[in-house]
């Protein structure tokens, strides 16, 4: 995961299910203004399917669909 900022602040990155509950916290933690952010995303033990990784920072929310694979 490689995620840049224009504004600095609160970050939470975390890996969702379909259902939108919560699997894993990939982040916490605050940003700088104008940095970017490289997260390994763990997939251990995550059954094949498809997930999204949920950026929110204190003003906004994105999401990016994912698929794991064996």
């Amino acid at each position: 995961l490689e995620v840049s900022f224009r504004q600095g602040g609160s970050l939470q990155v975390e890996l969702v299910d379909m259902l939108g509950r919560t699997i894993r916290t990939v982040y916490r933690g605050t940003v700088s203004p104008g940095e970017t952010l490289r997260q390994a995303v763990p997939a251990s033990g995550l059954a094949p399917g498809v997930y999204f990784i949920r950026v929110k920072g204190d003003t906004f929310e994105a999401s990016h669909q994912i698929l794991r694979v064996n």
